[in-house]
């Protein structure tokens, strides 16, 4: 699937992740935890492919949906991989976590 593609299913995936209510808060937040190592693997394959514009939407993406603790930790956990991996800038991932939600509570 074309990058774009995954993108947008992504996308639609976050919009239906909202949209559902789980059976437990244990199920939410590993449906929370997939979706963003999705994000992740995204990133990862943009920058593979050398499409700045994908990896910002992806960026943005995840930047927007960190609003609360849990996200902020799994932020952080894929913040340190991609910049360890010389995927992204510590830079760029403190710019995205300046635009998250969770930033009300920094």
């Amino acid at each position: 699937m074309e990058l774009l593609e995954q993108l947008a299913a992504l996308e639609d995936d976050v919009d239906c992740y909202h949209g559902t209510e789980f059976g437990s808060e244990e199920e939410g937040a590993r449906a929370n935890r997939r979706l963003k190592l999705r994000m992740r693997d995204l990133i990862v394959a943009a920058h593979g492919a050398g499409q700045a514009r994908v990896l910002k939407q992806v960026l943005d993406l995840l930047s927007a949906n960190t609003g609360c603790a849990d996200d902020y930790a799994i932020f952080l956990e894929i913040g340190g991989e991609l910049t360890g991996r010389g995927i992204v800038d510590e830079a760029r991932m403190m710019a995205c976590l300046r635009n998250a939600p969770v930033n009300r509570w920094l």
